[in-house]
């Protein structure tokens, strides 16, 4: 159905502003009316706006029709009867004139002089842009701007040329925004998109055409614009005002894993690395909510196992899930209400349980044999629950004869803090080593190892440390976020182990 006789324009507009809508008519208000304005602040017949009504029940239909009284250049098309998500994104798309199209999610609104910011990009010579969006609450109260990069100052053009390009982007993706899955802050061009149709067609039903569809635009040389400035507000999902939220969070995010596994083996399939590169960014979009999350939601241990070789596709670690998993075991008569890798709330993982499923473990003991040797314990125990773990001492030169059947890397505290070069080396040294499991049995807590546990984190280890009572706050707080667990500090080495839950007790040599 098509709504009123919608005005011919006689030039193609340079953009097409859309909305896919169903059973939000007051939020869909406040998104139709800013877009609205936005097309009347530019030159006429620069944009369009249009809403594709899925068959809504409640008072969307009526809304839109009093909103075309006032605006007749407003296109209006309702499904005869609800379908798909994904088809009502694809009328948008086909029903739009534009050379270019933005789709806006129902619930959101452009931000005053979007659509110009966006368009001075298209003149340049952009084929797709990306915009920030600024988070919001129900009442669209600004809460965050999460970034869609894990440069802090990413390009602001990107050139995509080919495979290589592509994975380079892929890897500096910190969300799936960075990819389109975010639909409001996508901007590309309409007829190379749905170049794509025939492939599109196999996504649908998934809810992701928009991923698809721009996965396959972006495999042709794009020229890709950036746009740092927030040019949309989206209101945030609201999980805990619903009795079943645990529910619609399992389904939900179970469904995005393994869509996401689904598209990365079509798209993806005859490519291992850039099958992995793409992967990860979903587990980088969650960072660390996605997998306590779903451990919690699991309404048993089937669920649980079902959904465990998804989150391993997305780039979590079998050692992070067996952290995961082996702290709600202990939380299991009181969790939390969102639990998450919060040091305070999970400090008791149990390293002998991680250790059985880490291939690489790094021990940090800069501050000579007795640190070492006081950890004893920990390394006795390493070493019997995975005789096969690859376990390389990071320690002072002094200790390195006294390390017999371990890999030994001596680490000279006085050179690493004068000698630059020293320092780089040591620290892709660490990195080289890509642990799974670090472990800093250093008392005094120095710069040094910190920076080394920087330099292992990033290839996704789990960090502990074994604090010093009394330490300065001043060092201690900017330091200890780089740590995934804290080990409580009071009783020393004995109580570190027991809180590991690792057999044995420190043995001085």
């Amino acid at each position: 159905m098509n709504l009123r006789g919608n005005l011919t324009m006689t030039t193609r507009p340079k953009i097409s502003l859309c909305i896919p809508t169903y059973n939000r008519a007051v939020f869909c208000r406040g998104a139709l009316e800013s877009g609205l304005r936005e097309v009347a602040a530019l030159p006429p017949g620069t944009a369009e706006m249009l809403v594709c009504d899925n068959a809504s029940a409640d008072q969307t239909w009526t809304m839109i029709s009093e909103l075309q009284v006032a605006h007749p250049g407003l296109r209006a098309f309702r499904n005869e009867k609800t379908v798909v998500f994904d088809r009502n994104y694809m009328r948008c798309v086909e029903e739009a004139r534009g050379e270019f199209v933005w789709i806006m999610g129902d619930d959101d609104v452009w931000m005053p002089g979007s659509v110009a910011r966006v368009l001075r990009e298209l003149e340049a010579g952009a084929d797709a842009c990306l915009c920030q969006a600024e988070a919001c609450d129900a009442g669209l109260n600004p809460v965050i701007v999460l970034p869609w990069y894990l440069d802090t100052d990413p390009p602001k053009v990107w050139h995509l040329e080919g495979r290589d390009d592509l994975m380079c982007y892929f890897d500096g993706c910190a969300r799936n925004a960075g990819i389109f899955a975010f639909i409001s802050v996508a901007i590309f061009h309409r007829e190379r998109f749905l170049a794509n149709r025939e492939s599109i067609e196999r996504s649908l039903k998934t809810g992701y055409p928009h991923l698809w569809g721009m996965l396959e635009f972006l495999r042709q040389p794009t020229r890709l614009h950036y746009i740092a400035e927030v040019l949309v507000r989206n209101r945030i999902s609201d999980w805990h005002v619903d009795s079943n939220a645990n529910r619609n969070l399992y389904a939900t995010w179970r469904h995005e894993l393994v869509t996401w596994a689904q598209i990365a083996d079509t798209l993806f399939g005859d490519d291992p690395e850039l099958h992995r590169s793409f992967s990860r960014i979903l587990g980088r979009n969650h960072h660390n909510t996605i997998l306590p999350g779903m451990r919690n939601c699991a309404a048993n241990e089937a669920e649980w196992q079902d959904v465990v070789p998804f989150l391993v596709r997305a780039g979590f670690s079998t050692v992070q899930v067996a952290a995961v998993d082996f702290a709600f075991r202990q939380l299991q008569n009181d969790r939390l209400p969102m639990p998450s890798l919060d040091p305070g709330s999970l400090c008791l993982a149990d390293l002998g349980l991680l250790a059985r499923g880490a291939q690489r473990v790094a021990i940090l003991a800069l501050e000579g044999v007795v640190s070492l040797l006081d950890g004893s314990g920990v390394l006795t125990a390493l070493r019997k629950v995975n005789p096969a773990a690859r376990i390389r001492i990071f320690c002072s030169p002094d200790g390195t004869q006294t390390l017999e059947g371990f890999e030994v890397q001596p680490v000279d505290l006085e050179r690493y803090r004068t000698d630059e070069v020293y320092r780089g080396a040591s620290l892709r040294a660490v990195s080289d080593f890509a642990p799974e499991l670090v472990l800093n049995l250093d008392p005094g807590r120095g710069i040094e190892a910190d920076e080394l546990v920087d330099a292992s984190l990033s290839t996704g280890a789990l960090a502990f440390a074994s604090l010093e009572p009394g330490q300065a706050d001043a060092l201690t707080r900017p330091l200890d976020g780089r740590y995934t667990r804290l080990i409580p500090p009071q009783g020393g080495p004995d109580a570190m182990l027991e809180a590991l839950g690792l057999e044995g007790r420190p043995v001085r040599l």
